[in-house]
């Protein structure tokens, strides 16, 4: 039993790597914001904001992904923003998941998007492109609006 768990284990690890290194490559020949990025193993890679205790953020799973902004520590920097929420969804194109995560040391702003890593290789580039493109549109939307917090 333990050796299928640490075979799965590796499983998981070299398929999250691949899906990071394909979707870095493409990806920083659209955006900046992860070009200073390796890919790994683990189940999320953060890009910088501009400010300190707001990163956006890739995450995988297994069947689905998503692009996050992730706030430490700042509930109150959350509801600024989900004050905005209209105007930021707007321009954002689409609908987010707002989640203060009361019990959390951190609130999220995400946007999930269908395929993981466990979806089959040949899917990945059209998984990629929407994360990218959504990851555009995410920095587009919060920013600014990120670097007026107080």
């Amino acid at each position: 039993k333990q050796a299928a768990e640490r075979k799965e284990r590796a499983e998981r690890h070299d398929l999250r790597y691949r899906f990071w290194s394909a979707l870095l490559t493409e990806a920083k020949t659209k955006t900046a914001i992860h070009a200073n990025r390796s890919p790994s193993d683990d189940g999320w890679l953060s890009g910088s904001t501009g400010r300190t205790g707001f990163d956006f953020t890739y995450t995988t799973r297994q069947k689905d992904s998503q692009v996050e902004v992730w706030i430490v520590r700042n509930k109150a920097a959350f509801q600024q923003l989900l004050s905005q929420k209209d105007a930021i969804e707007q321009e954002f194109k689409g609908t987010l998941d707002w989640q203060e995560l009361p019990a959390k040391e951190g609130s999220r702003i995400r946007f999930v998007v269908e395929g993981g890593y466990r979806s089959p290789p040949d899917e990945w580039p059209g998984i990629h492109t929407k994360l990218i493109d959504a990851m555009i549109r995410l920095d587009k939307a919060f920013r600014t609006r990120i670097a007026k917090l107080p």
